[in-house]
């Protein structure tokens, strides 16, 4: 009988570490996204220049890892060296940027850069209003919801206020608050959206068993600064480059 007993106990106490193993395990998963330029779109005139563009933009892939409550944005880094064209290192650059968001700390940061100097941009983590829809579509096997928000921001540079309305497609069913180019705060994984109508981000891939990262960092290199301070600086950038020419 205290054979039994004592069998018991060692299962029981075996179960229990390894169900706290189990809930203590913080899988890392990972979606691909790529971009493109809607067919409509008449941000670009030229339309072999559109068409240029936007064959480099399809050729760029983006990487979003997520746990229970970090997420981290990049451009897969597959540059391509042969091709130093200014259309290329154009659209790269304006395409080689960090999203970072954790979720427990209330933090969203974008990485970016200005005359070659890196910037930590930290961002309202409540940057988004958004307006959830009861039109749905399928992607990937998701069934996503579609929402809406608009918001404004004034370009220094311009003097002018620039309109934004960003339109995304999220699937409740993945639970997680993420998205490309910082483009969440949502109850989904956004699957797919756009800040502006002309270029738009959409999920090739989501793996929920990927091993590629182990922990997901907040950005170490480049300088932290608000967004209005950070607007100064691309004021301050904007007139060297003019004084330049």
């Amino acid at each position: 009988m205290n054979k039994i007993i004592i069998s018991f106990l060692t299962f029981m106490s075996l179960n229990s570490f390894a169900q706290q193993k189990n809930e203590s395990k913080n899988d890392i998963f990972k979606v691909i996204y790529k971009s493109s330029l809607y067919k409509d779109s008449e941000s670009v005139k030229d339309s072999k220049l559109r068409d240029k563009i936007t064959q480099y933009q399809e050729s760029f892939e983006f990487e979003l890892f997520f746990d229970k409550t970090k997420s981290i944005y990049r451009l897969v880094d597959n540059i391509n060296l042969d091709d130093q064209s200014i259309e290329y290192q154009i659209t790269r650059g304006l395409s080689n940027e960090l999203y970072y968001k954790d979720l427990l700390k209330k933090e969203k940061i974008k990485q970016t850069t200005s005359l070659d100097e890196l910037f930590n941009v930290v961002k309202s983590f409540e940057q988004y209003k958004w307006v959830v829809s009861s039109e749905t579509k399928v992607i990937d096997g998701y069934t996503c919801y579609k929402a809406t928000c608009h918001y404004e921001e004034y370009d220094d540079n311009r003097k002018m206020s620039l309109s934004f309305n960003p339109v995304v497609w999220f699937a409740p069913s993945l639970p997680y608050s993420f998205g490309p180019m910082g483009l969440d705060g949502l109850p989904g994984l956004v699957l797919e959206g756009t800040f502006n109508g002309r270029v738009y981000f959409y999920a090739t891939s989501i793996d929920l068993n990927d091993k590629t990262l182990t922990k997901i960092e907040r950005p170490v290199h480049g300088k932290y600064v608000t967004e209005e301070d950070f607007r100064k600086v691309l004021a301050e950038n904007y007139k060297k480059m003019n004084e330049m020419r």
